[in-house]
């Protein structure tokens, strides 16, 4: 199910909400979704790489 996916991506602003196929019904559900996403800042390509010892 692809808007599980999304809205992951979305909340971990990963992808903005213009690229991805959510599809909201209802004003409660078009206000919440770009408040949902969880990081100041806008879509990048991620923060820096952690290295684990192994």
């Amino acid at each position: 199910m692809r808007s599980a996916l999304d809205l992951c991506l979305l909340a971990t602003r990963r992808r903005r909400l213009d690229d991805l196929a959510l599809t909201a019904t209802g004003p409660v559900a078009h206000a919440w979704l770009p408040l949902s996403q969880a990081y100041a800042g806008p879509p990048g390509t991620g923060g820096p790489q952690l290295l684990l010892a192994a």
